[in-house]
């Protein structure tokens, strides 16, 4: 599906954290924003759209480095923090305030990032699966942690000699639990593909970014 078709939505721009995020929205009322997960970008979402804008203005956006926005070329740039802080401008310049947020995986980690820092700009927060945060987990935890660690390493390995659809193919594999990648219809797959470029970033810096348990 051509990104700029999505949802039959025109794709919006607007600066934020020095960069500029692409997004796409529907309808009026409270704010809901839509934060996706890995090699992924805001069409992930574009089935809730239906389903949630006859009572919210729905929003999702792409997160820096992913579709269709600008590339990210410095791995060290692909943080937790980073993207939290995108996520705070992003509703800044749309003058979101108390924005329900819903964010899967990676997204759900900044979401909760961005409510720890700025709870003024969130009204409810949705986590689906969000990426861990290391100093949360007890000993037990701990150790499956360091089991998912190990089993990225390969898709690391695969990333880093330019193999993008078997990285992507085994970090994923890693995160179902299945070989899910060739499940997907062929519009999700290509989507996937076509933020492939972000998973070795990502993956260099997957576990930064503490959560402050004081706050």
């Amino acid at each position: 599906m051509n990104i700029n078709e999505t949802a039959n939505l025109p794709v919006k721009r607007v600066a934020a954290g020095g960069t500029n995020l692409a997004y796409i929205e529907k309808g009026s009322g409270d704010p809901l924003v839509f934060i996706h997960g890995a090699v992924s970008d805001f069409r992930t979402w574009q089935e809730q759209f239906e389903a949630f804008s006859n009572d919210y203005r729905v929003i999702s956006y792409s997160r820096r480095g992913h579709q269709p926005n600008e590339r990210e070329e410095n791995d060290l740039n692909y943080t937790r923090a980073r993207h939290t802080a995108d996520l705070v401008g992003f509703l800044k310049a749309l003058n979101l305030e108390k924005a329900h947020l819903v964010g899967h995986s990676y997204g759900a980690s900044i979401a909760l990032m961005a409510a720890q820092t700025h709870p003024e700009l969130v009204g409810s927060l949705v986590l689906g699966e969000p990426s861990p945060f290391p100093e949360l987990f007890d000993e037990e935890g701990m150790s499956l942690l360091s089991q998912q660690k190990k089993a990225f390493n390969l898709a690391v390995r695969l990333a880093q000699i330019g193999d993008k659809k078997a990285a992507v193919r085994e970090f994923l594999h890693v995160i179902v639990g299945i070989d899910v990648l060739p499940l997907l219809p062929a519009d999700r797959r290509a989507a996937i593909m076509e933020n492939a470029d972000t998973l070795l970033p990502m993956l260099c810096n997957y576990y930064d970014s503490p959560l402050n348990r004081a706050q």
